[in-house]
């Protein structure tokens, strides 16, 4: 038997995950969006279930018994300028921030990043002002840093000769003590030849996207589902919206000219198991597929691609014939390639062949190259043994 190894020179290559270009787009797009707000002379639309699925302020808001409130014409917001609102749409969509961001949100993610954008700012010039934000907004290693570079009495020499130190010390006294405790000196007339660098040694590590489990947060807690699914005896709750923004046929069914058919009652979907269901709504709204036995995860996987061909997802499938979800399909044809064997081959390369997976075919037709007989294969797939053929003739050739 020979083992089948995408590790050394993969057939098969999984995009990263495409969740922030997807929100983005819907972000820009402003489709279905059911919320605005007011900032300034600015109004911005956006998406009620995205924004309670990215902020917990936000989801009391939007969705619980503050709601009312919002249900009609804009949400004033008063003490924000449009451009800091609009890079905090940008970020609860994207988990990236627009390139000229300067300014800081409560999100804690977003104020870790902007504090690491601080730190590499901090100069003579600027350290005193930067240090007052830390203290004012309890930003604990912004804070850090701006200490670690007065610790020096050439660098404090410098900034208390700024306008920032006199602020500083008119509205943050505490900060002179801890200036002291940190040894920084008063005494100016040594010299100190020291680099102060805050890369090297980061104050703040700013943590991985959360985005995914945001969404896989509000696929569990169901908290302002709009749609409904019948698959088997299991009724499945969901967002119209997350699904349209992950997939093309979801939009086209849900808002689209065939969304007659699925406003009201229950979609039902009958050529599904139930626990594929589950899992296709794990990955459109999480990125990932749900964790499962070793022995499930074969099955599973071909059950997937068939789902992703079906529903056109991007990184569940390679080529996709209707819901648009290719990535799922990649993903599953990744976890099949462990699982070429003689026992599964012509199965698996049957599979591959219907649904187009080319690197999946490619591992199964290499496998092949080295096994004897494949009868059901020749009766079901003349074209692929015909491929196959070509195939071995060229590498006897070469």
């Amino acid at each position: 038997m020979k083992d089948v190894s995408t590790q050394d020179t993969p057939v098969i290559v999984v995009p990263p995950s495409d969740m922030h270009r997807h929100f983005g787009e819907l972000l820009s797009s402003k489709e279905g969006a059911d919320v605005k707000f007011r900032v300034r002379k600015k109004t911005f639309s956006a998406h009620r279930s995205v924004l309670a699925a990215r902020s917990p302020v936000f989801k009391k808001a939007l969705l619980g018994p503050m709601k009312e409130g919002t249900t009609t014409s804009a949400i004033p917001i008063d003490d924000m300028e449009a451009d800091v609102f609009e890079a905090l749409l940008t970020f609860m969509y994207t988990d990236d921030l627009p390139d000229t961001i300067k300014e800081q949100e409560e999100s804690a993610r977003l104020k870790l990043i902007c504090e690491d954008k601080l730190c590499k700012h901090i100069d003579s010039g600027s350290a005193a002002t930067i240090l007052a934000l830390a203290e004012q907004h309890n930003c604990h290693g912004l804070k850090e840093a701006c200490l670690d570079f007065l610790s020096t009495s050439t660098a404090l020499k410098q900034v208390m000769e700024t306008d920032g130190f006199e602020y500083l010390t008119k509205n943050c006294p505490s900060i002179l003590k801890e200036l002291l405790s940190k040894g920084a000196s008063v005494r100016f007339d040594v010299t100190v030849l020291k680099d102060v660098q805050t890369v090297e040694t980061p104050f703040l590590v700013v943590p991985p996207s959360d985005m995914h489990k945001h969404f896989g947060d509000l696929l569990s807690s169901k908290e302002g589902a709009d749609v409904k699914f019948r698959v088997g005896k299991k009724t499945f709750s969901a967002h119209r919206l997350v699904l349209s923004t992950r997939s093309r046929v979801f939009k086209a069914e849900l808002y689209g000219k065939m969304k007659e058919s699925a406003t009201s009652n229950i979609i039902h979907i009958n050529d599904m198991e139930a626990e594929v269901f589950d899992a296709l709504l794990t990955f459109m709204y999480t990125d990932s597929l749900p964790e499962m036995m070793e022995q499930e995860e074969s099955a599973m996987a071909q059950h997937l691609l068939v789902a992703a061909d079906r529903y056109n997802l991007e990184r569940l499938k390679l080529i996709s014939d209707r819901y648009n979800l290719e990535g799922l399909k990649l993903i599953c044809e990744d976890k099949l390639c462990g699982y070429i064997d003689e026992g599964t081959v012509g199965s698996i390369l049957e599979l591959a062949d219907q649904h187009h997976c080319h690197g999946l075919k490619k591992a199964c037709l290499s496998f092949l190259m080295d096994t004897e007989g494949f009868n059901h294969l020749s009766k079901s797939c003349p074209s692929v043994v015909k491929e196959l053929i070509a195939v071995l003739g060229s590498r006897h050739l070469n």
